[in-house]
């Protein structure tokens, strides 16, 4: 009698765990359905977003008959004048030109190039009197009209100094260093904040152009000048850049924030020049090396 009740319990608690382990596997089932639909929904929405509307972006430009494009025309290998010529060559130039070609393809319309430097760019963006700019690195709080593209290509601030003086980044604590206001190491004290955060605690002497923190450092006002790689080459004459610390940042192309569709189409169009490895083609072109890589 007491087999027979041990081993209905048995029966019963097989049954029950069975019908458990079923309903469990159908709560997976529902589960995972749910994450999945969600999922594919996140996906969707995310391309819905960054899906292209060519018409509108180029549009606008088309009805001008014109497209404007800033550049900065004193930046060896990026873009630079040509005596000769008197036109403006380099990597960000090629940059401009394989946009204009993919953004128009078969359709006519006439490209200006237009000269700038860190300040003018913003201010012709907002007069209206460019489409976008390049080599645009930072935004601050006062420019909420501009917005940027993602990043063709990534340059770092490093610190250079004197030869025969400083032989290390690590040694830059307590000294005066150089910094132009309008570089991506000047906006917004970035500098300041980068150092601070591994407490190092410098004197900063803040200049408007790269010239006059060069000559600052040569004239011993300053102990070192914190600036871009790229730019530096042009400046770097006996200075020897200091090996530790870098900021990386990334140049980009602005425009006004109201052309949400342009700038869509322009990352679109960087993204394939990554895909199809033009970028990389013309950074070998130009002799640049990206820091990333």
């Amino acid at each position: 009698m007491a087999k027979k009740f041990f081993l209905s319990r048995l029966i019963n608690r097989s049954k029950i765990n069975t019908f458990f382990r079923r309903n469990t596997k159908k709560k997976l089932y529902i589960a995972g359905g749910i994450f999945l639909f969600i999922a594919v929904l996140v996906v969707a929405v995310i391309l819905f977003a960054n899906s292209v509307n060519w018409d509108k972006a180029k549009g606008p430009i088309l009805d001008k008959g014109m497209i404007s494009i800033g550049l900065r025309p004193d930046l060896q290998g990026f873009a630079l004048k040509n005596e000769e010529s008197g036109e403006i060559e380099g990597f960000e130039k090629d940059i401009a030109e394989e946009i204009v070609k993919r953004l128009f393809k078969e359709e006519k319309i006439n490209v200006e190039y237009k000269e700038i430097n860190s300040k003018t760019g913003k201010v012709y963006i907002q007069k209206g009197d460019l489409d976008f700019t390049l080599g645009a690195y930072i935004k601050t709080d006062s420019e909420s009209y501009l917005s940027y593209s993602n990043t063709y290509y990534t340059d770092a601030t490093a610190f250079y100094a004197r030869q025969g003086s400083i032989t290390k980044a690590e040694d830059i604590n307590g000294k005066k260093i150089g910094v132009v206001s309008t570089s991506y190491a000047g906006y917004n004290k970035k500098l300041e904040e980068f150092l601070k955060s591994r407490n190092i605690i410098c004197e900063y002497k803040y200049y408007n152009a790269y010239p006059d923190a060069v000559d600052a450092l040569h004239t011993l006002k300053v102990d070192i000048i914190a600036g871009s790689r790229m730019i530096m080459q042009s400046y770097a004459a006996d200075t020897v850049e200091l090996p530790g610390y870098v900021l990386p940042h990334g140049y980009r192309i602005a425009l006004k924030k109201a052309n949400t569709e342009l700038n869509k189409a322009l990352n679109s169009i960087l993204n394939d020049m990554r895909k199809d490895n033009t970028l990389d083609g013309l950074k070998i072109k130009w002799q640049l090396v990206d820091y990333d890589q």
